[in-house]
């Protein structure tokens, strides 16, 4: 399917079957039983409409500073500021043991750094290219490595619970 269609094909056929975990709680097919919310309507908490609005509109901006081409310097700055912001508003707004969670998964994110797509560079690239990689096929790095890791994480998991 990828060497016809892309390595993104997968995705295309399994968005339905994974699509099917959404029946369970559309068609509340585990008989929960229905409780009033206990939240204001969105909109309505004019203080998280605030960090949601900033957090929705920073993002955009520094989407759009990426589609017209500003220099890195420019973009590192403006994400910089809109961290603090969006650090100050959780700060100010959320009660302090939420605001606390959510600003340490916050800078997690931040600090996160993300080598997917050298990696696959690095394996799937050919003799010409690098000579001593691995060379693994498409097919193989995308399919198969995927497997075998979900299977060792599940074995992982239940180590974890029954040891």
């Amino acid at each position: 399917i990828m060497d016809e269609f892309g390595f993104r094909s997968p995705y295309g056929v399994s968005v339905p079957f994974v699509a099917l975990v959404l029946l369970i709680p559309f068609l509340n097919l585990i008989d929960e039983p229905r409780k009033e919310a206990k939240c204001q309507p969105v909109g309505q908490d004019p203080a998280l409409t605030l960090v949601a609005l900033v957090t929705g509109f920073g993002a955009l901006a520094l989407s759009i500073m990426s589609l017209v081409g500003c220099d890195l310097v420019s973009k590192i700055i403006a994400a910089s500021v809109l961290a603090v912001i969006v650090l100050g508003l959780f700060s100010v707004v959320l009660s302090p043991v939420i605001a606390r969670v959510n600003a340490f998964f916050f800078v997690q994110s931040l600090c996160a750094v993300s080598i997917g797509g050298a990696s696959f560079y690095f394996f799937t690239d050919d003799e010409e290219a690098y000579p001593e990689g691995p060379h693994f096929s498409t097919m193989f790095y995308a399919s198969i490595l995927g497997l075998v890791s979900t299977a060792f994480s599940m074995v992982g998991v239940v180590a974890y619970t029954h040891l």
